[in-house]
């Protein structure tokens, strides 16, 4: 029964991330301000190291000779890899919903800082939208910076986050302490071990640009668009705890696994 309760909870919130932009317009009568998130920032960061764990999984068994098509390749790999907490029926739905954002019929383009932009000034349960937006851009800046290291991208996000979160409601900081942390996830997840990262995305990187050496583009390309990703999921997600109760990890998993197959699909694209 518990199965049914959270597969159910996973669907709501795969087809509520989908259309985000449209439903944000509409005013939720049940939510309250006043009323405490059931989102923590443990669990956020909780679930920027999830994210992880699933694209190394995804890393680990894409086979890079499959098709000459890069994004289908990358497709079929996403769906065929076993992920902790996502069924594969769930993985078909985050591709379909992929595909479906940009009204894409056989094709997938994934997210960008661009997305999470339309989405926040979309939403109209954001009072401070064009601080959020400045924020996200401030925080993106860094990482087209070729110099930076995973501890300067750290110290960066981190000083940034909190000189800033006085200036936010609880819904907005959600969004907004989801995307810091993402960054700050897929910076050590994506970068050479030179800067401080595991190594393990720039190898990936390596081999789909069949070159030693991968540049900033995949690399920045990549982490944008997981903390977009992420970002852009837990826009539903705070809302739908706001109005609907508890969020259960079996949903959450949704959003990570979403940010995790943009982050991958990101870095497959700009390697073309």
């Amino acid at each position: 029964m518990k199965h049914k309760k959270f597969i159910g909870i996973a669907l709501f919130l795969l087809a509520s991330i989908a259309v985000m932009v449209s439903s944000c317009k509409k005013e939720f009568q049940r939510y309250n301000k006043a009323s405490g998130l059931l989102i923590t920032d443990s669990d956020i960061v909780k679930l920027a190291q999830k994210h992880n764990n699933y694209l190394t999984e995804i890393i680990k068994n894409y086979n890079y000779d499959s098709v000459p098509d890069y994004i289908e390749n990358f497709e079929k790999n996403f769906i065929n890899t076993a992920l902790d907490g996502l069924s594969q029926t769930e993985r078909i739905q985050i591709i379909e919903n992929m595909k479906k954002r940009h009204n894409q019929k056989n094709n997938m383009i994934p997210i960008t800082s661009n997305d999470l932009i339309l989405a926040i000034d979309s939403c109209s349960k954001f009072e401070n939208k064009d601080k959020m937006i400045e924020l996200v851009n401030t925080a993106t800046s860094i990482i087209i910076k070729d110099t930076s290291t995973c501890a300067e991208i750290n110290s960066f996000l981190d000083s940034l986050f909190l000189e800033k979160s006085n200036n936010f409601t609880k819904l907005e900081l959600i969004v907004l302490k989801s995307y810091f942390e993402t960054l700050k996830a897929s910076a050590n997840f994506w970068y050479p071990i030179e800067r401080g990262g595991t190594g393990i995305g720039y190898a990936y990187i390596q081999k789909l640009h069949g070159d030693k050496k991968a540049n900033i583009g995949p690399l920045g390309s990549a982490l944008i668009s997981d903390a977009s990703s992420l970002g852009f999921g837990m826009i539903g997600v705070a809302i739908a705890g706001a109005v609907s109760g508890p969020i259960g990890w079996s949903a959450l998993a949704i959003v990570a696994g979403e940010s995790a197959a943009n982050s991958g699909l990101a870095a497959v694209v700009a390697s073309m």
